[in-house]
């Protein structure tokens, strides 16, 4: 597992992007790490929500009895959706993971195995989760910080595709940007469905 204080580092740069293909994790190990990234974000969101909610509530004179309980169930749908959130992401993540993977066996044989690479990658999402996430955490300036730290996380993600695989970089490029590419896509077409479907309902209704 990787302490939460060098992915920051390692994003940054004052850890070279190597770590994530010298360190040798296993797939459990990565998990546990992505896991208390994840956590330490989240919590910090809710906790976030929970103060801002509760203050506009409050301003606009809401009964405290109604505030206690709104906010109670507020941290209580929030909480449920934690885990089916975690297992999302992290399902994402070694998908994509394993198209790289997939698409990097053209170009290197010698390529390992699928979960020993998802580990390092896995481990890497974490850094640029925790990253994003803190900064989603400052209203406006953050959002635009957020952004960039996540377009940076893609060049992260090739210069580590480039040095695990030891491609030049325009297979690195292709390796990379493929399989994002392509799960965003069915992730557009997904939400388009369900926006449809409830836009749908809605006028049923």
């Amino acid at each position: 597992m990787i302490n939460p204080k060098v992915l920051l580092f390692a994003f940054f740069g004052k850890k070279p992007i190597g770590i994530f293909v010298s360190e040798k994790l296993s797939l459990k190990d990565a998990v546990m790490t992505y896991a208390i990234v994840f956590l330490i974000v989240k919590l910090l969101l809710v906790l976030e929500i929970i103060v801002f909610v509760g203050l506009s509530s409050f301003l606009a004179g809401q009964a405290l009895v109604d505030l206690l309980v709104g906010m109670l169930l507020l941290l209580i749908g929030l909480l449920v959706l934690i885990p089916f959130v975690f297992a999302a992401e992290l399902v994402f993540i070694y998908l994509l993971g394993a198209l790289q993977f997939m698409i990097a066996g053209f170009y290197r044989k010698d390529k390992g195995s699928l979960n020993n690479f998802n580990a390092s990658f896995i481990a890497l999402a974490s850094s640029i989760k925790l990253v994003v996430g803190l900064f989603l955490l400052v209203p406006f300036v953050g959002w635009f910080a957020a952004v960039v730290a996540l377009i940076y996380g893609v060049v992260l993600m090739y210069r580590f595709i480039r040095d695990r695989f030891t491609l030049n970089d325009a297979q690195a490029a292709i390796v990379v940007l493929i399989p994002t590419d392509l799960l965003l896509a069915i992730l557009l077409v997904f939400a388009g469905i369900i926006s449809t479907f409830l836009i749908g309902t809605t006028l049923l209704f």
